[in-house]
């Protein structure tokens, strides 16, 4: 990725705009208006949430704002102000596309799922796990769950505050192109989580659990949060868990080493959450963990020139 440049004044501020824009720049700004532009025109339809177009408008305006204030400033408030960006994408952009499943009535692939499962393991390994289910089990795999979206935002956070432009820009590029094809993943193949197909009577004989999870005392209170903080339930395939959680693994080993001793454990615990608490099927976990590999291995390529010219910290 070349140098960010920084435009004569006389420039026009479109002009300085589109100097400083990186790739996760674009990849926000394009994405965003092409579902800005098909959630307006799906509106007329959709009786949900009439909203989202205009919630996705305001994301891409923060983002757009940002890059401007982060232009008079260093590398600290330049990767911030981005950051603050992305992140409103991110929740707009994956609401949006859960209104659209909902809203358009999309074909679900619950059974199709279910079916690869029991083609490669006999049954669901979300079933298969029923023999391992415990109180206490239940409780820390929840908890760690629950504490994905910190772990994901603590890298490039991390690296903002630290000012490691072009590090960020390349954990930015990783995260936000992996949160792309996720949503565009359930776009096309939108499917309940396990949990929610086992209860929904026209899914009979998709997947059945003989017992529910139970845990110890915080359970129900972070299954809650977790219901609030997802911005959809046609999520199932392919596993952003499992694919954020890889790749800020492999990340963090690259730029945060020292934080290893907690995100691997973590790691561990999310992917076999998402298992085990009923979110997703296993060939969720395997495209999540293939999507992680091929995207971290294709932005490194893009960005090993600049990030050898980035000083160490």
């Amino acid at each position: 990725m070349p140098q960010v440049t920084h435009p004569a004044p006389s420039e026009g501020l479109v002009a300085r705009l589109a100097a400083r824009l990186t790739y996760a720049d674009a990849l926000v700004v394009v994405t965003g208006a092409a579902m800005l532009i098909v959630a307006t025109v799906a509106s007329t339809r959709l009786q949900e949430d009439r909203g989202m177009p205009l919630a996705l408008a305001a994301s891409l305006a923060l983002m757009v704002v940002g890059i401007h204030f982060g232009q008079s400033g260093g590398a600290r408030r330049d990767t911030l102000t981005r950051l603050v960006g992305y992140l409103a994408w991110i929740w707009f952009f994956h609401a949006t596309a859960g209104v659209l499943i909902g809203g358009l009535h999309l074909p679900r692939y619950e059974r199709e799922l279910a079916s690869i499962d029991v083609a490669l393991f006999g049954q669901p390994l979300t079933v298969a796990t029923q023999a391992l289910a415990s109180p206490l089990l239940t409780e820390i795999t929840q908890f760690a769950y629950n504490l994905y979206y910190f772990s994901v935002l603590a890298l490039p956070l991390t690296l903002a505050l630290q000012g490691r432009r072009q590090a960020f820009f390349e954990t930015a590029a990783v995260l936000l192109t992996i949160h792309c094809v996720v949503v565009l993943g359930t776009l096309a193949l939108p499917a309940l989580w396990p949990t929610l197909a086992a209860a929904d009577p026209s899914l009979a004989g998709v997947v059945h659990f003989d017992t529910p999870v139970t845990g110890l005392a915080l359970t129900d209170a972070l299954r809650t949060m977790t219901a609030t903080g997802t911005t959809h339930i046609y999520d199932a395939f392919p596993s952003g868990h499992t694919a954020m959680t890889l790749a800020t693994v492999i990340l963090t080993a690259r730029y945060l080493r020292r934080y290893l001793w907690f995100l691997v454990p973590h790691a561990i615990l999310i992917v076999f959450g998402t298992i085990y608490l009923r979110y997703h099927y296993a060939i969720d976990i395997v495209a999540g963990a293939a999507l992680a590999l091929a995207v971290v291995a294709v932005v490194r390529r893009r960005f090993a020139a600049d990030l050898a010219l980035e000083p160490a910290v």
